[in-house]
Formats: C-alpha cells, structure tokens, sequence
C-alpha cells in the first residue's frame, strides 16, 4: 500500500504577524503613573507635618516659661538741643563722644564737631525716618 504524504497537516509553526505587547494601555499607565506621584505628595506631606510637628514641641520645650527672664532695657537719654539752651560744656562734650562725634578743627566731615569758647560746630549725619521723612547731613551752630 501506498501512503501519501500530501494530505499530512503543516506541521511548521508559524508566529504571527502581530507581536505580543506585555504593556499596559496608555490609560492605565497614566492611571498608575499619577498614583505613585499622589502616593508619593501625601507621604512627603506626611513627613512635613511630622517634622513641623517635632520642631514646634523642641521650640515651644526650648522658650516656655522664659518669656520674662530677660528684663526691659532702655539705652536712651533725651538732649535737648535748641538755640539758646544751657548745656554744660562738659555735658555736650560727654554726649558728642556717646554719639561717636570726633573733634576736628575743619569739621568738614559728618560726625564730627569744634568747640570755639562756649560755641559748638556740629557737623550732624544725615539719617532717614522713612521714605518721606528724611534729616540731611549739616552743620548746626
């Protein structure tokens, strides 16, 4: 008997033109994508609040009940200056060192003064109280 071969199935394998894709749909990466991100904003949000949290108890530990222990002080002494007043001329001598005044016979420079008998050349600094408020630099006799 004869067997014929040309009925036998194929019996070579064949891939098919479509290859396999083992990634998600972009949806689903977007999806997943955007949770690790918000997982990962509350952790660190988390983390935040927790050290905040351990910073305010050391600060408040640290200063509670010493809000007074430390006492006022005031380091300032009014002069009053005007045209005619009696000032001691060691009174004015001793306040124009308190300011850092040098003596200097041209006083050409700010901070500094000349005493001539009982009259003082005063070369004063310019200081400025705010933006409208403003004292020039001059010389006051």
């Amino acid at each position: 008997m004869q067997t014929s071969n040309s009925k036998l199935p194929n019996t070579k394998l064949t891939q098919s033109s479509k290859s396999v894709n083992h990634t998600l749909p972009s949806q689903q990466r977007g999806l997943v994508f955007s949770s690790l991100i918000l997982i990962v904003i509350i952790a660190g949000m988390v983390l935040l609040a927790l050290y905040l949290i351990k910073l305010d108890r050391t600060i408040t530990h640290k200063f509670e009940g010493k809000r007074w222990d430390i006492p006022a002080k005031v380091y300032s002494q009014p002069l009053e200056l005007y045209q005619g007043a009696s000032v001691d001329k060691d009174t004015m001598k001793t306040w124009l060192e308190l300011l850092n005044y040098q003596s200097n016979k041209a006083y050409d420079r700010t901070g500094t003064y000349h005493r001539s008998g009982n009259t003082y050349f005063i070369h004063t600094r310019g200081f400025t109280y705010s933006a409208n408020d403003v004292d020039k630099e001059q010389v006051i006799k």
